[in-house]
C-alpha cells in the first residue's frame, strides 16, 4: 500500500472539504443582524470543526498516523512541520481580504435588546499566526453557546468568515501539494 499515513488521512481531509463546502453555502444566506446569530453561531462551530480536521489531517500524514487530541487550533498549528507553516503563512496573505466585514453581535438577555458593531481589531486577523490565535477555541466557545446564557449577561456572537476562508483555503492547498509530492526535493 503506497503511503498509508496519507490514506487515512484523506479521510480527515475530505471530511473538512464537505464542511468548508457546506459552511460556504451557510454563510451565504446570513444576513448581518442579530436575527441570524443562531446562524451564525453553527457557522462557528463547522468552522472551528473545519480547520481542526483540516489541521488534524496535516498532522496525521506529516507524522506517520499520529493522532493529536484536542480542539485548540493555536496547538494544532504547531505540531504542523516548520516548512509547511511558511507555505501556509504565505498562502494566507494571498487569501485573507483585509476589506472583508468582521463583527460581532452582542444580545443584553435581560432587556431583549442587541448590537451589531465591527470587530475593533481587524488587524490580528492579517497574518495566520494572529487568525489561528483569535479562533484557537472557536469551536470550543460556540458548541454549547446556550450554556453562557443567564439572565443579566451579555452574550457575543462574533463573525470572522472571511478570515475562517482564508485559514481553510490556505491548509487545503498547501495540504494537496503536500499529498501530491510538490515540494519533493526542494525542501532542505
Amino acid at each position: 500500500m503506497k503511503n498509508f499515513s496519507l490514506n487515512k488521512s484523506k479521510f480527515a481531509k475530505m471530511q473538512a472539504d464537505g464542511i468548508f463546502n457546506s459552511i460556504q453555502i451557510l454563510n451565504k444566506n446570513i444576513k448581518l443582524n442579530d436575527q441570524y446569530i443562531g446562524e451564525m453561531n453553527a457557522l462557528n462551530v463547522m468552522s472551528g470543526l473545519c480547520i481542526e480536521l483540516y489541521l488534524k489531517a496535516f498532522i496525521r500524514t506529516t507524522r506517520k498516523n499520529a493522532i493529536v487530541k484536542g480542539h485548540r487550533l493555536e496547538n494544532l498549528f504547531r505540531e504542523i512541520p516548520d516548512f509547511l507553516q511558511v507555505l501556509i503563512k504565505q498562502h494566507y496573505l494571498i487569501n485573507f481580504d483585509k476589506n472583508a466585514n468582521f463583527f460581532k453581535v452582542s444580545i443584553l438577555i435581560s432587556e431583549d435588546k442587541a448590537e451589531t458593531i465591527p470587530l475593533e481589531d481587524k488587524s490580528k486577523l492579517e497574518n495566520v499566526e494572529g487568525a489561528i490565535k483569535t479562533l484557537s477555541t472557536l469551536f470550543l466557545d460556540s458548541r454549547y453557546f446556550f450554556e453562557k446564557l443567564t439572565d443579566r449577561n451579555w452574550i457575543t456572537v462574533a463573525y470572522y468568515f472571511e478570515c475562517v476562508k482564508a485559514i481553510c483555503l490556505s491548509l487545503k492547498t498547501v495540504y494537496e501539494q503536500y499529498a501530491d509530492a510538490d515540494f519533493k526535493g526542494r525542501i532542505k
